[in-house]
């Protein structure tokens, strides 16, 4: 099952337009598959939000 991010609306647009940009299964293999340094194992990363400063 592919989790979706809780709250889009913490995203800038940027970063929202790069998400989406990415095929849902694709981030969803990149939300699972963080490296936790204190357990040693990939685990599920929890984003509460995602900034890109438009430079243009």
């Amino acid at each position: 099952m592919i989790k979706q991010i809780p709250d889009r609306s913490l995203f800038t647009p940027a970063a929202l337009k790069r998400w989406d940009s990415i095929d849902p299964s694709i981030q969803d293999k990149l939300l699972h598959n963080v490296w936790c340094g204190s357990c040693r194992k990939a685990v599920y990363i929890n984003v509460k939000s995602a900034i890109i400063d438009d430079l243009t």
